[in-house]
């Protein structure tokens, strides 16, 4: 694959001057453009690299694997990004409220899943190591490692701040400071204390502000508003010393008296959900989502589903709702385009199977949702039965994974001391995928 080659063609069928933000994930180069109609969206899909193009408004993703990373880099090299001011035109664009929600919840949440999933996967290999007895809950190491994993759950907020404010155009140090003030050791304890909280003579509702999503991005989101007014008010011979001060001290004291009591709410209702459903339901979610979630990829909306997990580890310190799923998910995938491989006449089609089969097995799923999955139906069908039934399994019997990272076969430690039910759900979801993917075979318009 010639990256350069790649990235020059997408930035001339793009317009590298219509670009205003690029940032990638794990396989999709994500862009901001000012002018989504000067996109050359024909030439972009023709592309045999680009294994899909999804257009929200003025924000474009651009499914290429793996290889996203090298991409990027090229990419940026034949661009000049300048983030305006404001750089939410993605919520001014015609879409939908649904639309404008998931897309800037993806885009506030996807630069900081490598810092979870490097906690995560430390966290998870610590409760496995634990059970196992290789290393005891309370000796120094133990306590270190658990640092280690905690640490980016913990200042969550901090992490959200500064991707957030890149999304909705604030001055990031500020959103960071603002962050900074709700992690504040001491500020910690006075809101985890049970004592009466008060500021200027009026009451403060208490609210876990650690391991939290809602309110530092509510903060965020608000602050853009204020930067705004104070940018346009204030002169500009005082501006560079009133509006840092004045942002900083109002948003501070707006988040201690309206958003973090309403961010409060928001974390109790979500709680008053998640619990009987994990308590009760558990079962029926996680079929549900095993058997969906290969379509939120698809979609784009599967970043919606972190608040999830963030609640299941504030509230259990495990996740056993998109987890498991999502690995019953994968490995259904990965064992419908194997079977695929074994069965399909078509040549392409079955190189294309094998090969996006290996990387779905690895954790990256978008290869083969685009390649293989959305073109022949059959192996959809076979990949969402196959996932439902081992979410079933993994829901039935309380499986839960103890950090964030892919699902492939690296992460198996994620499950922790339910390793063994997880991974039975794993290859429950594998077999009956490939069963029914080997059986049902190709697709007539695709033979």
């Amino acid at each position: 694959m010639d990256n350069t080659k790649i990235a020059k063609q997408i930035s001339e069928f793009i317009g590298a001057e219509n670009i205003t933000n690029a940032t990638h994930c794990a396989t999709r180069l994500r862009l901001q453009v000012k002018d989504p109609a000067l996109v050359q969206t024909s030439a972009l899909e023709a592309m045999t690299e680009v294994k899909k193009l999804i257009i929200n408004g003025s924000s474009l993703q651009i499914v290429i694997g793996s290889e996203v990373a090298d991409v990027y880099k090229e990419f940026t090299k034949s661009i000049t990004v300048t983030e305006p001011a404001e750089t939410d035109n993605t919520l001014k664009s015609g879409s939908n409220p649904f639309n404008m929600f998931v897309i800037t919840l993806s885009e506030c949440l996807t630069p900081i899943i490598p810092a979870l999933t490097a906690g995560g996967l430390i966290s998870a290999f610590l409760t496995l190591f634990n059970s196992l007895g290789w290393i005891t809950e309370g000796t120094m190491t133990y306590t270190i490692f658990n640092f280690m994993g905690s640490a980016p759950l913990y200042f969550l907020p901090f992490f959200l701040a500064f991707s957030a404010s890149k999304r909705l155009g604030t001055n990031r140090m500020l959103s960071m400071c603002i962050a900074a003030f709700l992690l504040y050791p001491d500020f910690v304890t006075l809101m985890a204390g049970t004592d009466p909280v008060s500021f200027l003579s009026l009451p403060v509702k208490t609210v876990t502000y650690t391991q939290s999503l809602i309110p530092i991005l509510l903060a965020v989101w608000v602050q853009h508003y204020v930067e705004n007014f104070l940018n346009k008010v204030i002169p500009n011979v005082i501006k560079v010393i009133f509006v840092p001060f004045l942002d900083y001290l109002i948003m501070c004291t707006l988040t201690l008296f309206i958003i973090g009591p309403v961010a409060g709410l928001l974390q109790d209702g979500i709680t008053a959900i998640i619990t009987p459903l994990s308590q009760n339901y558990n079962w029926l979610v996680c079929m549900i989502l095993g058997g969906t979630y290969l379509i939120l990829v698809g979609m784009g909306l599967h970043h919606g589903l972190l608040p999830l997990a963030v609640a299941g580890f504030t509230m259990n310190g495990c996740d056993t709702f998109m987890g498991p799923s999502m690995f019953c998910t994968v490995f259904a995938l990965g064992g419908a385009c194997l079977a695929l491989a074994f069965r399909a006449k078509n040549p392409s089609l079955k190189q294309t199977a094998i090969s996006t089969s290996v990387s779905t097995f690895l954790g990256i799923t978008e290869p083969a949702i685009y390649g293989v999955a959305f073109i022949n139906r059959r192996t959809l069908v076979s990949s969402m039965v196959g996932g439902a039934v081992g979410g079933l399994i993994a829901g039935t019997f309380g499986v839960a994974t103890y950090g964030l990272a892919p699902a492939g076969v690296t992460s198996f430690a994620l499950f922790g001391p339910e390793i063994v039910m997880g991974v039975v759900s794993i290859i429950v979801a594998f077999v009956i995928a490939f069963a029914l993917s080997f059986f049902l075979g190709e697709d007539k318009k695709t033979n």
